[in-house]
Parts: C-alpha cells; sequence; structure tokens
C-alpha cells in the first residue's frame, strides 16, 4: 500500500503529473501532523489481511472560514475549532468502539493550497472483545452512515459559523474546455441538447440543469 504520509499527502514534497510530464511538487507550508503516529498506523494496515485495510476522508474550509496563516501561527481559537470538528468526526467514524477496541489512525492538514484541509486515515479493523481483529468499515455504504455524518457536518456549521457545502448557493457547475462551452452555448440557443452518445457535452449539460434548478428552490 502507499506510504503513510503519501496517503494523506503528508510528505513535504510530491510527485505529480503536470500535463504530461512528472514534476516534483513542494509544498510550503509543510503539512503538519495533528494526531496520531503514521508509522503505527502503517504497520498496522500493513499486518491486515482485509481486502481493503484503510479508510481516508478529507475536510475542506474555504480560505474566508480558517484563515491558514493564523492556523499556521496556532492561534488558540481556530486550533480549539479544529480539534473540537476532528473530535466530533472521530466519535462519528468510531460510534460504539471504545478506545480500548480502536487501532492507530492519523489526523493531518495541509494549507500549500491557501485553504485548510484536515485528512483522517483509519484502519478497516477493530479489536473485538475476545481480542481477534475484526473487519470495521467506518463509513459503510448505507444511508444510515450518510446521515450520521450529515449530522456530524451540521453540528460543526452550527457551532462554528461555516458555510453549509449542501446550501444551493454553493453549488458550481461544471465546466468545459472553450470549444465544448462553445457547443453547449450554440446547443442552448436552439433549445436543444446532448444524449450520452456525447458523454463531455452531456454532463456539462446536466450540471448547469442541476445548479439552476437548486439556485430556482
Amino acid at each position: 500500500i502507499p506510504q503513510p504520509f503519501q496517503i494523506l499527502k503528508m510528505d513535504r514534497r510530491r510527485g505529480n503529473i503536470v500535463v504530461s510530464r512528472r514534476a516534483v511538487l513542494e509544498r510550503d507550508p509543510s503539512p503538519e501532523l495533528l494526531l496520531g503516529d503514521p508509522e503505527r498506523f502503517q504497520a498496522v494496515v500493513r499486518a491486515l489481511r482485509f481486502k481493503t485495510v484503510y479508510r481516508a476522508a478529507t475536510l475542506t474550509f474555504g480560505p474566508d472560514e480558517i484563515d491558514v496563516a493564523a492556523f499556521n501561527r496556532g492561534d488558540p481559537g481556530l486550533r480549539a475549532t479544529i480539534a473540537s470538528t476532528v473530535e466530533i468526526f472521530d466519535a462519528i467514524f468510531h460510534a460504539g468502539i471504545p478506545d480500548r477496541n480502536r487501532l492507530p489512525f492519523f489526523v493531518g492538514t495541509h494549507t500549500h493550497t491557501k485553504r485548510l484541509e484536515v485528512n483522517f486515515a483509519m484502519p478497516r479493523a477493530i479489536i473485538d472483545g475476545a481480542g481477534q481483529v475484526r473487519n470495521f468499515n467506518p463509513h459503510p455504504p448505507v444511508m444510515g452512515s450518510r446521515n450520521d455524518l450529515d449530522a456530524a457536518g451540521d453540528m460543526v456549521i452550527r457551532a462554528f459559523g461555516f458555510r453549509d457545502p449542501r446550501d444551493p448557493a454553493m453549488q458550481v457547475r461544471l465546466k468545459g474546455t472553450d470549444w465544448v462551452e462553445k457547443r453547449c452555448a450554440e446547443a442552448r440557443r436552439a433549445g436543444e441538447g446532448f444524449n450520452e452518445g456525447d458523454p463531455v457535452p452531456f454532463l456539462l449539460g446536466v450540471s448547469a440543469n442541476r445548479v439552476g434548478a437548486l439556485r430556482d428552490l
């Protein structure tokens, strides 16, 4: 599996594909470890014999929600806000699992994009009451789990005054290349649309219609 710092992009230098070439990108400020031990996490997930051995999650905050310069300087108010947010989502991801039965996980941030991202990496396993390692999904693909995460998000939004990412005003339509946008504009003027056989303009049209409908609610 990838190294733990790569999973959450915790390494300062990282190789990325830029257009068609590979380049090493420097992250400044460097990513910060908030909680846990990545090496212990790595040892645990390497030892697991399940098909899927970890889950990752990311919380993203807008530049006007968290001042990244102040956060990186250690602003106590912002630090307390993020600490509380991490605690809330940790409680959701490990709901009903006592601390003694949890396996090592870690939480890190990076702010080089001028916005704060908080990243979680969690083993997909716990220790049961008999001391055996059991498969465990912190966020199973069921409606109840999705509702739990939505409720946790609502709690954080209300407590700290963050914007609701589900607000229709936050919806942004997909944007294509110039020539595709011109095709879409011509089709709109003609009152026509695209079908799934022409997937790129079709998806752009679906996105534009969805955002427009949401904003009209």
